[in-house]
């Protein structure tokens, strides 16, 4: 639904950033793409494809989240990490909500971005262990 709003938005305003927002939401359909892949091969080579388009997706949704939908991270503002253009007068507030948010939607991400890193790391491990024992069973050829 999110996918088809930001195309039909960019589609009508010609705003690129509604594409780019769009992308956020095509890298995580790839990233479950590329699980459904590996969890019905199981190669090398899917779950390579795994942990890099799963890394990749959350890079990609992470900054999005915090340079775009949070104003995080902007170096040049005259609102120190923050957006030029900020409602309240006590900025300490907005550094405060970003840390203890307490809306359901925070939480959720947040929670999502804890699994998927963990996700990504098991991944990671995994793809580690089978190339290290690629590299023994050549090994042990070579020797023979």
């Amino acid at each position: 639904m999110f996918t088809v709003q930001c195309a039909r938005r960019w589609f009508d305003e010609g705003d690129t950033n509604h594409l780019v927002n769009l992308g956020k939401y095509v890298s995580a359909m790839l990233a479950a793409g590329a699980k459904v892949a590996y969890e019905k091969d199981e190669s090398l080579a899917s779950l390579a494809l795994l942990v890099a388009v799963s890394s990749t997706a959350t890079v990609y949704q992470l900054y999005w989240d915090f340079v775009k939908d949070w104003g995080l991270l902007q170096p040049n503002s005259k609102n120190p990490w923050l957006r030029n253009d900020v409602i309240l007068k006590r900025k300490y507030m907005y550094y405060l909500s970003m840390v203890r948010s307490s809306s359901a939607h925070r939480r959720a991400r947040a929670d999502k971005f804890v699994k998927r890193a963990q996700m990504v790391s098991v991944q990671t491990f995994q793809l580690q262990c089978r190339l290290q024992n690629k590299l023994v069973v050549r090994s042990l050829s070579l020797s023979d």
